[in-house]
């Protein structure tokens, strides 16, 4: 029986000078599916990396501020570029937080417009702005403001007063669409 199937398996009828072995594809054609597949995969990866970070981190002023005060108290300057430095600093702080022109706003302006919109209380809002007319002091060099120059305690005193802003609650649209109160003309009791 053996024999019979090695003879049907060796007699088989099949032209073997037809048959044309596939000789497989060409090195361009492999080509052009390999960088064809790392281009396809890459546009997936970016499609999904872009997906995944969701809407951009929007700074915190107050971290912005204190990068900018470390480097400030870094610096070794005069009373005049440390009055200008340190003005810059607050001013930055405030336009950030309140979304007006502060940094461009001369102190009268920042107190009627900018301060308004941060809705501070009225004695931190003094305090504010004769701290800022303390550095424009400085800042254009006066001789009394010169002779008195700590920056230590400038600082210290900025900081103070960026943290009690900032711990003031923002202001909500309620509050930005109702009318001021007006005072009361009722004698006190």
């Amino acid at each position: 029986m053996h024999k019979f199937l090695a003879e049907i398996i060796i007699h088989d009828n099949v032209p073997t000078d037809e048959v044309i072995p596939y000789p497989g594809l060409m090195w361009w054609q492999w080509g052009f599916i390999i960088v064809g597949s790392i281009f396809l995969i890459s546009i997936a990866l970016l499609i999904l990396k872009t997906k995944k970070q969701g809407p951009p981190r929007i700074p915190c002023p107050l971290d912005h501020f204190n990068a900018t005060i470390r480097d400030l108290s870094q610096k070794k300057l005069g009373p005049t570029e440390f009055g200008v430095e340190s003005s810059l600093t607050l001013r930055t702080y405030l336009q950030q937080k309140s979304a007006s022109p502060a940094l461009y706003q001369t102190n009268e302006e920042i107190n009627a417009d900018s301060l308004q919109q941060l809705n501070i209380p009225s004695e931190l809002r003094l305090d504010l702005i004769d701290f800022i007319n303390s550095l424009e002091t400085l800042k254009y060099n006066s001789p009394t403001a010169s002779k008195d120059f700590a920056p230590e305690i400038i600082l210290k005193h900025m900081v103070e007063l960026v943290y009690r802003i900032h711990s003031v609650p923002p202001r909500t649209e309620e509050d930005i669409a109702a009318p001021p109160a007006l005072p009361s003309s009722e004698p006190a009791q």
